[in-house]
């Protein structure tokens, strides 16, 4: 049997990085190795997966606000201060 190519370790993410990469993953932006190693951070710690879902149901229910009731740049405010509360809390 031929071995084609021999598997990259997965290094363990620490919560600090897990949470700088939560919103490239919920918009699909991680490279497939990233994504592998935030994927299993999330099923071993509570703490990140907790915030991961918190991030994306205000992701889900700010794009359900009418357009004309939030202006780009106060969604913007918004995401910010809420990803740096949310950074402080891990």
């Amino acid at each position: 049997m031929t071995i084609l190519f021999e598997p990259l370790p997965l290094r363990r993410l620490s919560c600090e990085h897990a949470s700088e990469l939560t919103t490239r993953s919920l918009d699909g932006a991680l490279p497939f190795i990233e994504n592998s190693r935030y994927q299993i951070h999330l099923a071993l710690c509570p703490g990140c997966r907790a915030r991961h879902a918190q991030l994306k149901q205000i992701g889900y229910l700010l794009r359900r606000l009418p357009k004309e009731r939030v202006r780009p740049a106060s969604r913007r405010i918004l995401l910010e201060a809420f990803r740096a509360r949310i950074a402080h809390s891990c």
